[in-house]
């Protein structure tokens, strides 16, 4: 693993989601705000129609790759799918048919959590981070910050930019990713980098986090990509599979 000192500017991305021209986007936007140093926290796959390209971006790009829980679902021998919702299902068999070999070598070798250098990061909680545990509420958030022994964190999974700050009383706060947001309160953090692909706090741009330790603060971008056309690929995924099914 790299050593990624807290005096870098660092991109945090997630829940990419099988998303080739938002991953596209926002390679570029993180590259025009000239920073070297990326960290993806999981969920290549899934959902979307371009599974194989997406890894092949992200490991040209990323120096610290975590796997996501659709990774590990696509990757892992003997997962069965058969019983789950179409959307899911379907994004998965095509990514373990697209795949080769090496790609798929890759993602199973990929860790559930990183530790830096005053960094934890992880594609859901620290808190048994194998169950891929959504941190949604109060009580997710503090077992999240039980295991966290970092000044600060950073996660995906939920597909919602947030910050939460558990200051020295024991209080927790929060604030909505967006824009910059300070970190000067005295506590602990934890960095909800939103996602890729597939946003869930209605607005559908593609969103990565940048992390200036020297500030410190973070800065939630959000970057265009053509929505509408992703939905309709998807779209067409979907119906395909289900027509090849029926005819089998």
């Amino acid at each position: 693993m790299p050593v990624i000192k807290m005096t870098d500017r660092i991109a945090f991305l997630s829940d990419i989601h099988g998303c080739e021209e938002a991953l596209g986007r926002v390679l570029a936007s993180i590259a025009a705000q000239g920073i070297s140093r990326m960290i993806s926290l999981g969920d290549v796959l899934g959902y979307g129609p371009s599974p194989a390209e997406c890894v092949r971006l992200l490991r040209q790009s990323a120096e610290v790759c975590l796997i996501g829980n659709h990774d590990a679902m696509a990757v892992t021998d003997g997962f069965d799918l058969s019983m789950m919702s179409a959307p899911v299902a379907i994004p998965l068999e095509l990514a373990r048919r697209e795949l080769d070999a090496e790609q798929k070598r890759w993602l199973e070798s990929l860790p559930l959590t990183w530790n830096g250098d005053g960094i934890q990061a992880s594609h859901a909680s620290l808190h048994e981070p194998s169950l891929f545990t959504h941190i949604e509420n109060s009580q997710h958030v503090r077992r999240h910050f039980s295991r966290q022994t970092a000044g600060i964190s950073f996660y995906g999974h939920t597909h919602v930019p947030v910050v939460y700050c558990l200051d020295d009383r024991g209080r927790l706060g929060m604030a909505s990713g967006n824009g910059e947001v300070l970190l000067s309160k005295p506590g602990r953090y934890a960095v909800g980098v939103g996602s890729v692909g597939f946003a869930r706090d209605g607005d559908p741009r593609a969103c990565w986090v940048e992390f200036r330790p020297n500030t410190p603060s973070v800065i939630f971008h959000r970057v265009d990509f053509d929505f509408d056309a992703l939905e309709l690929k998807v779209a067409n995924m979907l119906e395909t599979a289900e027509t090849e099914r029926n005819a089998e």
